[in-house]
């Protein structure tokens, strides 16, 4: 079977002939659709499709799963076959048959996405990848999804490298956020617990060391939590600061003497050695002020055994090396981080 959109399917694929003859259903009319403008084609939809939308609707949780997982294939589909990446290519989609069937597309998913359902992870992997690629997807259902699978355990290393993908995609900081509660392995349980800490500790969880840094954060007991809120706080004091002021310092000694200092090695080894994670990207601005400090207050910690010491003094040339690495268009991936290592 072949759609209007030349998307081609056998007959026995339910999902995708549902989705056949919404399009068929929809744009029968091809004059209206020809002068519709983009605020028209909604109503439009739902004045000519209202019976089919209805259709692909109904049916069970295994159904409407699988017309998901087919509306993101139909899309996939047509933004393989048209190239709108540069604005001359933009300009002509934008007023193509091409253009209004995404719209159809979209339309059917975002009503089928509110629904609840529980989603395996394979189904949950494509609509990741589908949300990454196609604009029009809302990436909080999709999110919403991942947290109803989830629950309070972690995630796989497929779902997690999946959601790390897409996370690059998303721009809106609560959604950010949900998004990096679920990267550091929390569940849906410590959502409020990671952006707490990220509201606390100034620190976006985003990559390895700084999902490890929360973790180990919030496992701190209450005294040394108080001693690490000071210290991260002190990073936004002397984000202007081209190198430690005195006054940092002095501080900052008293807080590691407070936390212990072998445990403040201990914590700094452990992060400093996960920076080349995510190596092809360029740091934040916020985790790149707390990178800063904390290769500070590494040299703080003063007489070290031999071993520790040499732990230490190889986590920061690990940083170093990972903050100098090119990112393409940008060039070092954190310079005043690896500076100060």
């Amino acid at each position: 079977m072949r759609g209007i959109d030349g998307f081609e399917h056998s007959d026995g694929d339910a999902a995708q002939a549902a989705i056949t003859t919404l399009l068929s259903t929809v744009f029968a009319d091809t004059r209206r659709w020809a002068r519709a403008t983009s605020r028209e084609a909604r109503a439009l939809v739902g004045e000519l499709g209202g019976a089919a939308l209805e259709a692909m609707y109904a049916g069970d949780s295994a159904a409407q799963r699988a017309r998901v997982l087919a509306l993101c294939r139909r899309m996939d589909a047509v933004a393989d076959r048209d190239d709108y990446s540069s604005t001359t290519a933009w300009a002509a989609y934008s007023s193509s048959p091409s253009f209004h069937w995404m719209n159809v597309l979209e339309l059917a998913l975002a009503r089928l996405l509110k629904k609840r359902h529980d989603y395996q992870e394979p189904e949950l992997l494509a609509l990741i990848a589908a949300a990454r690629r196609h604009h029009g997807i809302s990436k909080a259902d999709v999110l919403g999804h991942v947290e109803r699978h989830v629950g309070d355990g972690d995630c796989s290393p497929a779902l997690r490298e999946a959601l790390e993908s897409l996370s690059e995609r998303i721009f809106k900081k609560p959604l950010k956020a949900r998004a990096a509660a679920l990267l550091a392995g929390a569940g849906t349980r410590a959502v409020a617990e990671a952006q707490a800490a990220q509201r606390v500790y100034h620190l976006r969880p985003l990559t390895a060391w700084s999902r490890q840094a929360v973790s180990d954060l919030l496992a701190e007991t209450d005294e040394h939590k108080a001693s690490w809120r000071r210290l991260f706080r002190l990073t936004l004091e002397g984000a202007s600061q081209p190198r430690p002021t005195q006054a940092w310092q002095n501080e900052t000694n008293q807080l590691l003497t407070r936390i212990g200092r072998q445990r403040a090695a201990q914590l700094l080894v452990r992060w400093l050695e996960l920076t080349p994670d995510g190596a092809d990207r360029a740091i934040e601005n916020e985790n790149a002020d707390v990178l800063r400090a904390l290769a500070w207050a590494a040299s703080l910690l003063g007489e070290m055994p031999l071993g520790g010491a040499v732990e230490l003094a190889r986590a920061l040339g690990v940083a170093a090396s990972a903050c100098f690495a090119k990112v393409y268009n940008v060039g070092a991936r954190c310079a005043r981080a690896a500076n100060a290592c």
